[in-house]
């Protein structure tokens, strides 16, 4: 998972700056309608999150207010059902994709992202 997130950050700004290049507002414009579809699928959240992932980043999004947006590992964990490292562990690809943030370090807090709360997957 973590070679195919590297992949589509790079890729990404690539394709990016090659629009920039040719004078285009995104990529879009680049791509054939089928290419630029497999690019959308291949970078969506779906693709990018784990099935954990989306587990945690479900029930920080549908508990963001009982928690003021600061949950715990342990908060993860016993909402979700997964144990309390599987939950921390969860969180490290939500980070490394924008979707959370983490600070303090006795507990760990973590916090949605304005991307994480406007992220919606199937």
């Amino acid at each position: 998972m973590a070679q195919r997130d590297t992949f589509v950050r790079e890729a990404s700004k690539i394709f990016q700056e090659y629009a920039y290049d040719l004078g285009e507002d995104d990529i879009s414009s680049i791509f054939s309608d089928e290419a630029y579809n497999y690019w959308t699928e291949l970078s969506s959240i779906n693709s990018i999150l784990t099935e954990r992932g989306r587990q945690v980043l479900s029930f920080m999004q549908n508990n963001v207010g009982k928690f003021y947006n600061m949950f715990t590992a342990k908060d993860i964990g016993e909402g979700t059902g997964l144990p309390t490292r599987t939950a921390a562990g969860s969180t490290k690809g939500l980070i490394e994709n924008g979707y959370v943030t983490s600070y303090s370090n006795s507990p760990v807090i973590y916090s949605l992202t304005d991307k994480g709360l406007d992220s919606r997957f199937e």
